[in-house]
């Protein structure tokens, strides 16, 4: 059986139970130590972000 990689290790699918599935839409990639790190305004990404899901769903 195939091991699926967690935050707690390799798992097999069989002790997983069901999996939600979901998208991460905007990903900050700096680091805790870099300037701005964890500030985005939530309105700034849906601003942003809403033009690109409408179009992925076109």
């Amino acid at each position: 059986m195939a091991n699926l990689i967690t935050t707690l290790g390799p798992l097999g699918a069989e002790d997983l139970g069901m999996i939600l599935p979901h998208e991460h839409v905007f990903v900050d990639l700096r680091t805790w130590d870099r300037p701005g790190y964890g500030e985005a305004d939530p309105d700034d990404v849906i601003r942003l972000m809403t033009p690109e899901i409408e179009a992925a769903r076109a």
